[in-house]
């Protein structure tokens, strides 16, 4: 079996002739498929909420050179061949068996919590840009950014929760000299998903390269904010962040809350 690395996506190929077809067709010109009814049906659009990683395709090319014999060769996706979309989407989502029941049902909106609850409903639908929440220790900032990820998985999106420190101990780890960890797959990952969530951003080693890799993440997604949401929980005062990003998070299309109330670990039962 071909390892997900050497695969490109039928929904990404499919988007290279699918993308000019609507450009077409948008300025005007006609095509024979839109003018004669008993023709085939028009080209399905790539869907990453049908499956993340074939697009809704069914099926995955081979990413390799022209002289390797897998090329122009395909193989079932193995995710959504098996209908097994939402146990993949589980397994990557970073979130803890308790994080995974927490969901607008379950969640609790608060006056102390009411402007970051409501922002975080009104990006379920539509997940895009920055949402930042701040504020002391244990008020609940993590549990509604786990909400956001839960039901956005549940939509078939890939939806990632993980801490910033984890994520520069992973890229440390795959840049170390003989690495064996791979790190083409999981910053290709963090880069692409429909929701990231960067927990505790202020406990991390901020040394010049760890800083220069994780505003890198932090651009990479802000430059795609139309098409996805990048959340961050901070224990730090607001003003703490770095400039470049805290400018980012500022923008108005973004949002920043500060959740109050008292250490909900304290009375959590």
């Amino acid at each position: 079996m071909a390892q997900e690395s050497t695969w490109e996506s039928l929904g990404h190929v499919t988007e290279r002739i699918v993308n000019p077809l609507k450009q077409s067709r948008s300025s005007g010109q006609s095509s024979t498929a839109s003018r004669t009814p008993s023709g085939p049906p028009p080209i399905q659009a790539p869907d990453e909420r049908l499956c993340p990683l074939c697009k809704g395709m069914l099926w995955l090319a081979y990413d390799v050179e022209y002289w390797d014999p897998r090329f122009a060769q395909t193989t079932p996706c193995p995710i959504c061949s098996k209908g097994e979309q939402q146990t993949w989407l589980r397994e990557v989502c970073g979130l803890t068996d308790e994080m995974l029941a927490i969901t607008r049902k379950t969640a609790n909106r608060t006056p102390d919590n009411a402007a970051a609850y409501d922002g975080a409903i009104g990006l379920i639908d539509n997940p895009m840009f920055f949402d930042t929440l701040h504020g002391s220790y244990g008020v609940g900032k993590t549990w509604l950014l786990a909400m956001i990820v839960n039901e956005c998985r549940l939509r078939g999106w890939i939806s990632i929760y993980t801490t910033a420190a984890e994520v520069m101990d992973h890229l440390r780890a795959a840049y170390a000299p003989g690495a064996p960890v791979a790190i083409d797959d999981r910053w290709e990952r963090l880069v692409s998903a429909r929701v990231l969530v960067l927990d505790e951003i202020d406990k991390f080693n901020p040394t010049p390269w760890a800083l220069e890799k994780f505003f890198e993440l932090c651009n990479l997604r802000y430059r795609d904010g139309e098409h996805c949401l990048t959340g961050f929980a901070t224990n730090a005062p607001i003003g703490s962040i770095d400039g470049s990003l805290l400018s980012r998070m500022r923008d108005q299309r973004c949002q920043i809350h500060e959740v109050t109330g008292p250490d909900l670990r304290r009375i959590r039962k």
